[in-house]
């Protein structure tokens, strides 16, 4: 872009360039502009303003909500073994083993950063040259870039275990003529929740 300005004297003369990027606009590497305040009279007040604006925002949000109930039971127990005559009577139960677990990991957020490819525009070359005596030139040139990148991640959990293991409650009884034996097992009940959130990373 080439801007030449030739005003007659005693006049005022101005121009405002603004440019908005939201990406990266300039990554093919485009030229600066050349701006030129050349050839105006005396006293004249010329002026050329160029702002040009980068910007990226961002923003990743992950949300995980798990709602869960888990039962579990065990049980060798609960035998009879009544009213028996002229014998040996014998209960033997086995171990009882109850597990239960949840694992619930949240969501991830993952970005390449897309700000990082916003590119300034580099400075415009400036030329203020041949203007009249008393005259009042100015060339500015303003860049601004902006970035914002936000990741949130949030897990909600509401979990329920219930474990149960059961070798008790076994019955001998009202048995006559030998002899009665009762042997219950091992019972064991293992819950387990895990909750992991999740991760941000860009």
């Amino acid at each position: 872009m080439d801007l030449k300005y030739k005003i007659g004297a005693v006049v005022t003369s101005g121009i405002v360039l603004s440019s908005i990027f939201a990406t990266s606009a300039f990554a093919g590497g485009a030229s600066p502009a050349d701006l030129t305040i050349s050839g105006n009279g005396d006293n004249s007040n010329n002026t050329i303003v160029v702002v040009n604006k980068t910007g990226c925002k961002v923003k990743q949000t992950s949300n995980t909500t798990v709602s869960v109930g888990v039962s579990s039971t065990a049980s060798t127990g609960g035998n009879s073994a009544n009213g028996n005559t002229g014998g040996d009577v014998s209960i033997d139960t086995g171990n009882a083993t109850a597990s239960a677990t949840i694992t619930v990991t949240g969501g991830d957020n993952t970005a390449t950063d897309p700000c990082a490819c916003v590119c300034q525009v580099a400075s415009a070359s400036a030329a203020i040259t041949n203007n009249g005596a008393d005259s009042i030139n100015k060339v500015k040139d303003i860049n601004k870039s902006k970035t914002s990148v936000k990741q949130k991640g949030s897990t909600t959990v509401n979990a329920g275990v219930t474990v149960k293991a059961k070798t008790g409650k076994n019955k001998a009884k009202d048995n006559t003529g030998g002899t009665t034996s009762v042997t219950t097992g091992d019972s064991s009940s293992t819950p387990s929740i895990t909750v992991t959130g999740g991760n941000n990373s860009i």
